[in-house]
């Protein structure tokens, strides 16, 4: 993530990274939102050090993440999922976005920040992956 954080006010080098956009939204607060294939990227741009508000991946080759050493992509399976993290893994039933489940993790240096990663429940396999930062 700081690597991310690092290029946010350097749009060259951002679509350098992820190509052209296919939109982008700038709002009245100070956070920039990037949309490319498969990716969400936001950005909170008006303070000194720019940050990731937030990552959202919907497709396979759009991000991999890793948590704990182990790679998660869009797609993988719930079984796989059991395979890297064994008795360690814990889901929850999305109330939101029933019938799907989510796999959280949250961050040890911020309780509030963390990653979620929403399962299929017709597939059992990672639909989407999401990474957030409460300022």
């Amino acid at each position: 993530m700081a690597q991310l954080n690092s290029i946010a006010n350097d749009e060259e080098l951002l679509y350098d990274i992820f190509g052209s956009p296919t939109s982008k939204n700038v709002s009245s607060f100070g956070s920039i939102n990037y949309k490319f294939t498969g990716l969400d990227l936001g950005y909170y741009a008006q303070v000194e050090d720019p940050y990731i508000s937030g990552i959202t991946a919907t497709s396979r080759s759009a991000l991999t993440v890793k948590v704990l050493g182990e790679s998660i992509r869009v797609e993988d399976s719930f079984d796989l999922m059991k395979q890297k993290f064994g008795s360690d893994l814990k889901i929850k039933p999305s109330t939101l976005r029933a019938p799907d489940y989510i796999l959280i993790f949250d961050m040890e240096v911020n309780e509030w920040d963390g990653m979620l990663i929403y399962f299929d429940a017709s597939t059992n396999q990672v639909k989407e992956i999401t990474y957030y930062i409460n300022p």
